[in-house]
C-alpha cells in the first residue's frame, strides 16, 4: 500500500472507525498523521464497556476514552469535518457525560460538519445542545436516544438540511412543528419510535418531504388522530403503526410507492378506510400479512379504487388472504405485476380471480414444491388470461434433479395462453459456496420473521460457522430448530429481546465455542440440562440480560455455575467455574 497517494490512502481510512485508523499511525513515519487527515470522525465507546474487567476499570476506560476523542479533535486544526459519528453510554458515576458530549458536539459542529449521527444512552434526563439546530452546514442528521430532549430555541434554522433520523426522540407538538419548518431543503424524514418511548410526533406537515419512513411499535394512543401525512411531495412512503381509529387530513398526492404494515388490536373503534385513501394514488403497493387481516376486519368504509397501482406485492400468511386478494385485483384495474409470498396454501379452496383482470407477470415466492402450492399456481395460470411470465422463485437450495423435476411438473401446467413463459428460479444466498458467517441487524420496519427464518435455514445449509443476529421487534420470534443441530456454527450471538430460546430435545452442537446472548429470553432449566450439555467445545459464554420479570437462581449442572435476579451483564469461561450475581447496577 505504501506505493499508493495519500488521498487514495486518506480515503480508505475514511470508511474505517477513528479507534482503527488511528492505529495504522504505528505503521511508519508516514502513516503517523495520516489519519488526522481523513474528513469522517467515528467514535463508539460501547465496544470498550463490553470488555470482561469493564466492572472494576469502567471509569479509567470512560477516562481514556474521553481523552482519546479531545485529543483527536484537536488534531484536527483548522481542518473541515465532513461527518462525524457519536455513540456514547454513560455508566454510572460519570458525572460529566452530558458535558464531554455537548462539547464534542459543538466541537464538530464549529468545524462545519455536514453530517451529524448521534447514539446517546444517557442514565438521566439530558438536553442536547441548542447548536445543533442553527447549523447551517448539516446536511443529514440522525438522533438516536431516549434519554434527550431536544430544547428548540427561538432562532432554530437548517437551511441545508436533506435527510433526518429521528430513534425515539421526544418532542412537544408544537416544537416538532417548529423544527420541520426551519427545514426547508427536507427530503428524507426517518421516525421511529420504541414501544416505551415517552413521545410521539402525531403531526408531520412537510411540502418537501419525498421520502417518508415512520415506524411506530406502541398500541397506545390508537385512537389520536393523525396528521402525519400532510406531505403532498412524497413519492416513497414506509408506514408501520396498530391500526388507529382515523386517519384524518390525509394528503399524499405524489404518492408512486408504498409500503403498509399495520398490526391489528382488538378495537372495535379502529378504522383503516381513511388510510386506503390517502394512498390510492400509488403506482407500487407492498401489504404485509398482518395489513392484510387489518383491512379485511377494520374497514368500516369501501376500499377504494387504485386506478394507478401497476406493482402489487402481497403477503398473506393467514386465511384472510383468499378474500382480499380478489377483491384487491377487482379495484386495481391497471395491474400489471402481482407478487406474492407467503400464501396459506390450506384455504385455496374458495378462491377466485375476477376475469378482467390485467396481470401480465406473477411472481410466486417461497415456492416449497408441494402439491397444493402447484395447484395455486395451475389456478392462476389458467384464469389469469393476460399472464406473460410466471416467476417461481424456490425457498431453498437444490440439486439440478430437483429443480429439472420442479420445472417439469410446471411446464406441464395447463395454461389460459400458449406463450405463456414459466421460469423456476433459486432463491439461494450463494450457490453452492460455503458461508463462514452470516450478520443480520433487523428493525420491525425491515423483514418479517419468515424471512429472518428463511436467510437463517438458507446459511446453515451452506455450513456458516458464524450467526450473528440482532432484531427489535415487539413480536415474539423464535429461532428455527435446525439452529441448534448445526455441527458447523463455532459462534453463535443473539442481540434481542424478542427472541425466546425454546431448546429442543435432540441439540447438539459439537463445534459451538462462542456464546454471547443479548436480552434473549429462555427457560433456564432447558438451558442448563439440555443446551449446555449439548456443547461439548463451549469455551466462551457471555450473557446481557437489560431486563427481566422474575428472579431467577438456577445452578448448570455443568460447572456450577450460579444466574441471580439476570439485570446487567455477564461474563464467563466455560473451562474454570464462576459465580455470576447480576445485580441493577
Amino acid at each position: 500500500m505504501n506505493c499508493l497517494p495519500d488521498e487514495l490512502l486518506v480515503q480508505i481510512l475514511s470508511f474505517l472507525p477513528t479507534k482503527e485508523a488511528t492505529s495504522t499511525s504505528l505503521l511508519s513515519k508516514r502513516w503517523r498523521t495520516l489519519f488526522t487527515l481523513s474528513p469522517n470522525l467515528d467514535f463508539d465507546n460501547s465496544l470498550l464497556l463490553q470488555s470482561k474487567k469493564r466492572k472494576w476499570n469502567m471509569r479509567n476506560i470512560q477516562k481514556s476514552f474521553v481523552g482519546f476523542v479531545d485529543s483527536t479533535l484537536a488534531l484536527q486544526g483548522g481542518k473541515g469535518i465532513k461527518s462525524f459519528s457519536l455513540k456514547f453510554k454513560e455508566t454510572l458515576g460519570d458525572v460529566n457525560g452530558e458535558v464531554d458530549v455537548n462539547r464534542w458536539i459543538c466541537n464538530a459542529l464549529e468545524h462545519g460538519v455536514s453530517e451529524l449521527h448521534l447514539r446517546i444512552d444517557y442514565t438521566k434526563r439530558c438536553h442536547l445542545p441548542s447548536e445543533i439546530f442553527t447549523s447551517t452546514k448539516l446536511v443529514k442528521l440522525s438522533l438516536v436516544t431516549q434519554s434527550c430532549f431536544p430544547v428548540v430555541p427561538n432562532c432554530i434554522s437548517l437551511p441545508s438540511l436533506k435527510v433526518l433520523f429521528l430513534d425515539s426522540i421526544w418532542f412537544e407538538v408544537p416544537q416538532f412543528l417548529i423544527f420541520l419548518t426551519a427545514c426547508p431543503a427536507l427530503e428524507d424524514l426517518t421516525i421511529y419510535q420504541k414501544p416505551h418511548s415517552v413521545g410521539m410526533p402525531y403531526h408531520i406537515s412537510r411540502k418537501t418531504i419525498k421520502r417518508l419512513s415512520v415506524t411506530y411499535t406502541c398500541g397506545y394512543f390508537v385512537d389520536y388522530g393523525l396528521k402525519l401525512f400532510n406531505t403532498p411531495s412524497v413519492v416513497d412512503l414506509y408506514y408501520s403503526d396498530y391500526v388507529r381509529h382515523k386517519y384524518p387530513h390525509m394528503n399524499l398526492d405524489s404518492l408512486a410507492k408504498a409500503t403498509l404494515d399495520i398490526h391489528f388490536l382488538d378495537d372495535n373503534a379502529a378504522n383503516v378506510t381513511e388510510l386506503l385513501s390517502g394512498i390510492r394514488n400509488v403506482k407500487t403497493l407492498h401489504l404485509t400479512s398482518s395489513t392484510v387481516k387489518v383491512i379485511l376486519l377494520c374497514c368500516k368504509g369501501e376500499i377504494p379504487m387504485f386506478e394507478n397501482l401497476i406493482n402489487l406485492k402481497f403477503l398473506g400468511k393467514t386465511r384472510q388472504w383468499k378474500f382480499l386478494l380478489p377483491l384487491l385485483l377487482e379495484i386495481c384495474p391497471n395491474l400489471t405485476t402481482l407478487v406474492l409470498s407467503g400464501l396459506d396454501q390450506n384455504w385455496f379452496v374458495g378462491f377466485h380471480t375476477p376475469p378482467n383482470n390485467q396481470v401480465k407477470m406473477l411472481s410466486i415466492m417461497q415456492y416449497q414444491g408441494s402439491e397444493r402450492e402447484l395447484k395455486l399456481i395451475s389456478y392462476f395460470v389458467l384464469k389469469m388470461e393476460c399472464l406473460q411470465v410466471v416467476k417461481v422463485y424456490v425457498s431453498f437450495p437444490m440439486n439440478d434433479l430437483k429443480k429439472m423435476q420442479l420445472t417439469e411438473d410446471l411446464l406441464k401446467l395447463p395454461k389460459a395462453s400458449p406463450k405463456l413463459n414459466i421460469q423456476v428460479l433459486t432463491l439461494a444466498l450463494q450457490g453452492c459456496n460455503h458461508i463462514k458467517k452470516f450478520s443480520r441487524n433487523l428493525r420491525v420496519r425491515c423483514e418479517d420473521k419468515h424471512d429472518l427464518h428463511h436467510w437463517i435455514r438458507s446459511s446453515l445449509k451452506h455450513g456458516v460457522s458464524e450467526l450473528h443476529l440482532a432484531t427489535n421487534s415487539v413480536w415474539l420470534f423464535v429461532l428455527p430448530s435446525k439452529v441448534f443441530s448445526s455441527t458447523t456454527l463455532v459462534k453463535l450471538s443473539l442481540g434481542t429481546s424478542s427472541c425466546f430460546l425454546s431448546v429442543p430435545s435432540d441439540t447438539y452442537l459439537p463445534a459451538l465455542k462462542v456464546l454471547f446472548l443479548d436480552s434473549v429470553w429462555f427457560d433456564f432449566h432447558q438451558f442448563a440440562n439440555v443446551f449446555f450439555p449439548a456443547c461439548p467445545a463451549l469455551e466462551d459464554f457471555a450473557i446481557h440480560i437489560k431486563s427481566f420479570r422474575r428472579k431467577a437462581s438456577y445452578y448448570i449442572q455443568q460447572n456450577q455455575i450460579a444466574l441471580s435476579k439476570p439485570k446487567t451483564y455477564g461474563s464467563l469461561d466455560m473451562k474454570q467455574t464462576y459465580f455470576i450475581c447480576m445485580t441493577d447496577a
